[in-house]
Order: C-alpha cells, then sequence, then structure tokens
C-alpha cells in the first residue's frame, strides 16, 4: 500500500470516528463538515462535464435544487426518506436526460449562458409555485435531529463522487469526454458519438447533486 492510500484511509477513517469524538459543539462541528461536503460533492460533480468535457456549466446548482425539492415534497407527502431519496435522484436524472436535446446544441459561451438561464428558471418557478415549493419561504421538513446522519450520509457522498470521477477519468467515456474537450468535431470525424457521450456525462454529474439535496 502507497503512503497516498494509507493517508487517505487514516483520513477516512478520522472522518468516520468524528460522530463518536467527545468534543464541544459536535452538532455544530458536523454541520460544518457536512456543509464542506456538499461542496466537494458540487465541484467534483461538476468536473465531469466541465473539467473532463470541456463544457462551463454555470446551471449545475440546478441538480442540487431539483433534487431538493422532489425529496423534501415527497417526504412531506409520508414517503419515507429511501423513496423520497431514490424518486428525487430520479427526477434529477430525468431533468438532465430532459435539457441535454436543447442544450447541446449550443456550444461555447452559448452553451454557458443557456445553462446560467436555468438558474433563474428553477428561482421563477420556486417563486410560482408557492403552493407546493414554499414560494419564497422555502420548502420545510418535519423537524429532527438529523445531524449525525446528514453527516454521515454526505461521507458516503463524497466518497461516491471521488470514485465516479477517478473512474471516468481511466474508462473510454473519459477518453471520450477528453476528446470533445480538444476538438469536438475531430472527435466526431472519429466516430465519437459525441451527442451520446456529452448527455450521459450530463446524467452522471447530475446524480451526486441529486443525492445530496
Amino acid at each position: 500500500m502507497s503512503k497516498a492510500h494509507a493517508l487517505l484511509l487514516a483520513l477516512a477513517g478520522l472522518l468516520l470516528a468524528l460522530p463518536l469524538a467527545p468534543i464541544d459543539a459536535r452538532n455544530y462541528v458536523l454541520q460544518v463538515f457536512t456543509f464542506l461536503f456538499l461542496n466537494v460533492v458540487l465541484a467534483q460533480s461538476y468536473d465531469i462535464v466541465g473539467g473532463q468535457m470541456g463544457y462551463v456549466n454555470l446551471g449545475h446548482i440546478t441538480f442540487f435544487a431539483v433534487g431538493a425539492y422532489t425529496f423534501g415534497i415527497l417526504y412531506n407527502l409520508q414517503l419515507g426518506v429511501p423513496g423520497a431519496l431514490a424518486l428525487g435522484t430520479l427526477a434529477v436524472v430525468l431533468f438532465a436526460a430532459m435539457i441535454s436535446y436543447p442544450f447541446f446544441r449550443l456550444r461555447g459561451a452559448y452553451f454557458s449562458l443557456a445553462t446560467f438561464g436555468l438558474v433563474k428558471l428553477m428561482e421563477y418557478l420556486t417563486i410560482n409555485l408557492g403552493w407546493l415549493t414554499g414560494g419564497s419561504n422555502g420548502l420545510k421538513i418535519a423537524p429532527g435531529d438529523r445531524v449525525v446522519a446528514m453527516y454521515l450520509a454526505s461521507l458516503a457522498v463524497v466518497g461516491a463522487v471521488l470514485a465516479a470521477s477517478w473512474l471516468v477519468g481511466r474508462s473510454r467515456l473519459g477518453l471520450a469526454l477528453r476528446s470533445i474537450r480538444e476538438d469536438e468535431e475531430v472527435a466526431r470525424d472519429f466516430g465519437v458519438p459525441t451527442f451520446r457521450v456529452k448527455a450521459q456525462a450530463l446524467m452522471l454529474s447530475s446524480v451526486f447533486p441529486g443525492v445530496m439535496g
């Protein structure tokens, strides 16, 4: 085992043991780490499209929003955490698939501007559908002590997104993404199904923010 792997395992062990640590303001510390994990997931999942494929997706946060609202609405309907989480993640992937066709007809700054429009679209939808989303007051769910559960779940998602990004980078999909980033026309001429690859990348990158939602 290399030193890097040993350090990674040691860090994972420390993070897993943190909820058991006898420290002051433990819940506050766990909440800070949970917020940090959220940002790691957003950044690493964005890298699949923005880094490996070279498409700047300014609306990546909308995947988190769709997952969060879907989960919250279904949870308030007494569906339960597993069912609400599964359907929320499915809704995010379907949303990513739905926007793939019109958005990937655009490139460069046009694609970025179109994805940025998703942020405003979500804002208008959440305000105008206030009866469903809570409007400007936000969507509320039943209170409860979920600090440790959220921390552990977020840590698991961080591990999953890091593993997925590593695997994609060493797969045929990752090679296709990098070929699109370097020259999409040449990649298409050499037989890369560019639209399918781009749609797969967007749907994959949407999964992890959707779960975190």
